[in-house]
């Protein structure tokens, strides 16, 4: 009797989950190695608890106008990257498409996001902080466009792949001042917490929205939405522009 293909997809998930796991140790070992504070001068807060440092994250948010537009910037966008490639998986599995190369479509955005971060610096020297945030979510928009007409072809991994090449030097243009846009030393992990929470949120919240639209409205109406948000991140960067030139510059 011929082996059930999901003996060996199963094996190869397990393989993947391991490799997973083993990244996570690693990363667990960096950081325990990590012994000195980076301002050993500072004195610490007496009160110390995840609400408490929550709290004050959220207060030193509220009041800086860089941070206001960096969440708005940065949340949608995660969110429609996440989205976008679930979508495409979702879609790709429904047209029939095997699993090798479902495997092989999420390698390729995969790739894009690598390569990305290799050249994030010297995308971010091609023009100033305003001209090429605007630049690139506009180029975003236009690839997940683009893919979303290739609805159901291998080929709409392309243009993920592509915009998720982007992906990290807008984030790191946008994550890269938060440092000095909160000038208390002792509240920058939680702000950069909070700031961050928010953008990975959206990601995480992505995979259940495209879900349930692609089993209830199909697989154009989940494309439409990660499209709409990158739309409403390049609002936000347009209209925002004074506050976040005033954070490049802080």
């Amino acid at each position: 009797m011929p082996t059930p293909r999901w003996t060996d997809t199963g094996t190869q998930s397990s393989g993947w989950r391991t490799f997973d796991a083993l990244s996570y140790l690693l990363l667990l070992l960096a950081v325990s190695c990590i012994r000195k504070p980076s301002h050993p001068n500072q004195t610490e807060s007496a009160e110390t608890s995840l609400r408490h440092d929550t709290i004050e994250g959220l207060r030193q948010i509220l009041t800086s106008p860089y941070l206001h537009s960096v969440i708005l910037v940065a949340a949608p966008v995660n969110f429609a990257l996440t989205g976008a490639q679930f979508s495409a998986v979702l879609t790709l599995a429904d047209a029939g498409h095997s699993p090798k190369e479902l495997g092989l479509a999420r390698g390729c955005i995969a790739i894009g996001g690598l390569l990305g971060a290799l050249c994030a610096v010297r995308i971010q020297r091609l023009l100033p902080f305003h001209h090429l945030l605007l630049t690139a979510i506009s180029t975003l928009l236009a690839l997940l466009v683009a893919s979303s007409v290739l609805n159901g072809s291998l080929l709409m991994v392309a243009p993920l792949a592509a915009g998720l090449f982007l992906a990290p030097a807008v984030n790191s243009l946008l994550f890269g001042r938060l440092a000095s846009t909160t000038p208390p030393a002792h509240i920058q992990g939680r702000v950069i917490s909070v700031v961050v929470l928010a953008a990975t949120g959206a990601a995480s919240l992505a995979p259940v929205v495209v879900g349930t639209l692609v089993e209830q409205r199909g697989s154009t109406t989940a494309m439409t939405t990660a499209v709409a948000a990158v739309a409403l991140s390049l609002t936000a960067a347009g209209l925002s522009r004074a506050s976040l030139r005033e954070g490049r510059k802080a």
